[in-house]
């Protein structure tokens, strides 16, 4: 029997679920979680979420079909990049991925939007603590589901059609990694891309502090620690010597 679990709530995505709570969900109750979250989300966005949603839902059931762990396997809908206006379409999180989604109905894929959603995987392997050298890869699928195109693979980025996006398993690793776990992904501690030097001015006068990166944290943390080590132990020598 499946191990269904309520959605995960989050300030930094639309909706979010296990697999299994994605095929199950109705899609009145998704959507309806979307335009709360989008505020401003228009008529045109409504209905390619009516339109999409539930092929991504078929497609899940699919995995789960054929993939008994995919039972841990999470989707995430309409995920915030910090630092930035933009949104993902749809984050799956596998055994030894992530999945960055797009989804197109019109088939229109210029190289200006191809690179810009290869750049949403790269964003997320640079700066995402679960993700990159030390953790899981990141790869983005355009993923169309009105007029097809033709497939193409690419180092970042792959264009696939909806019906043949059960085929993530083909960056499933269950055997070597374990996916990571939904509410670990989306907090905000471990996706903490470097901000511009305006966004930090306004953090620094908002909260009194220096946003915090965890990546540039865990590798400056312990050369930190060795200088301010340093200055006291300077700092005792000095005052041994004028106490002489």
């Amino acid at each position: 029997m499946e191990n269904v679990e309520s959605t995960q709530e989050s300030d930094v995505c639309g909706w979010a679920g296990l697999f299994p709570v994605l095929r199950g969900a109705t899609l009145n109750e998704v959507v309806s979680t979307l335009v709360s979250f989008v505020r401003d989300s228009t008529p045109e966005q409504i209905r390619a979420w009516n339109s999409s949603i539930p092929l991504v839902q078929i497609e899940a059931g699919k995995v789960l079909d054929v993939q008994p762990l995919a039972k841990d396997y999470a989707a995430v809908l309409e995920y915030n990049l910090p630092f930035t206006q933009k949104r993902a379409d749809v984050i799956l999180l596998i055994s030894g991925a992530v999945l960055v989604v797009e989804l197109k109905g019109d088939g229109n894929t210029g190289q200006a939007y191809l690179e810009q959603v290869a750049d949403y995987a790269r964003g997320l392997y640079t700066n995402h603590t679960l993700c990159g050298p030390e953790g899981v890869r990141v790869h983005a699928l355009v993923v169309n589901y009105g007029m097809r195109s033709e497939e193409r693979r690419e180092e970042w980025l792959t264009i696939t059609n909806v019906d043949k996006l059960q085929e993530v398993a083909r960056f499933d690793k269950p055997g070597d990694h374990l996916p990571i776990p939904l509410k670990k992904f989306l907090d905000q501690y471990n996706h903490q891309p470097p901000p511009s030097l305006v966004q930090a001015v306004r953090a620094y006068f908002t909260n009194q502090a220096l946003p915090r990166i965890k990546r540039i944290d865990d590798v400056t943390g312990l050369a930190l620690k060795s200088v301010v080590d340093g200055s006291c132990y300077t700092s005792a020598k000095a005052t041994e010597t004028d106490t002489r």
